[in-house]
């Protein structure tokens, strides 16, 4: 069966800890397809090679250092169903752990994100055909640019007042995917090995 959305992946391979936090919670969401891009490719490409690969009908960019509700797609599944071209939510915005605010995101919002009610984000689900029309660059900023013309090219969209997606900032291990970038040789935060079946995620190396 094809699944709703596909969660796609970048990491790199010193933060494994990290990812099996992260797919701890993916594998055992329903009607989820998950892939990961590993390999020393700038995050830009994998994001493509990801997106050309996805088989569901949304993508969703998941980072590795971060984490989704419990219950992910029981709440997605309503919007899912529907015929959007992008399903925003609100982001659970942490700073160290530590409470920092909420982000929301719908077709509607800002698009320069110079407030918290802001346009799409490549973190919420998107029709995959959109998501694949926009080329992702590789610059640390590009979700911006990706961003802006997803609004653009939205036609329909919906909106979920949930914070489904957590983002885990983290100061001190702020890191970049690419051996391009200087702060690839920080030190990874380290969360515990979280088991997860490895058999249901498709792996990509690039």
């Amino acid at each position: 069966m094809k699944p709703l959305l596909t969660a796609c992946v970048p990491t790199i391979a010193r933060r494994e800890s990290l990812l099996s936090r992260l797919l701890f919670t993916l594998t055992r969401q329903p009607a989820l397809e998950v892939i990961v891009a590993t390999g020393d490719a700038p995050m830009g490409d994998k994001i493509n090679a990801m997106f050309a690969a996805a088989r569901g009908r949304y993508a969703v960019v998941i980072d590795d250092d971060d984490m989704v509700a419990e219950g992910y797609m029981a709440h997605l599944a309503s919007g899912l169903q529907a015929d959007y071209d992008f399903l925003g939510h609100d982001v659970l915005w942490l700073e160290d752990g530590k409470f920092a605010g909420i982000v929301s995101h719908s077709l509607n919002g800002d698009p320069s994100w110079r407030t918290l009610q802001r346009g799409p984000s490549p973190k919420c689900p998107t029709a995959v055909d959109v998501a694949r029309s926009v080329p992702f660059g590789n610059e640390y900023t590009a979700d911006r640019p990706w961003s802006i013309a997803v609004q653009q090219l939205a036609r329909r969209g919906g909106y979920l007042p949930s914070p489904l997606y957590i983002y885990d900032h983290w100061n001190g291990h702020m890191v970049g995917t690419s051996p391009d970038d200087p702060r690839f040789s920080q030190p990874q935060r380290e969360v515990g090995t979280w088991p997860y079946a490895r058999e249901a995620v498709t792996w990509l190396a690039l």
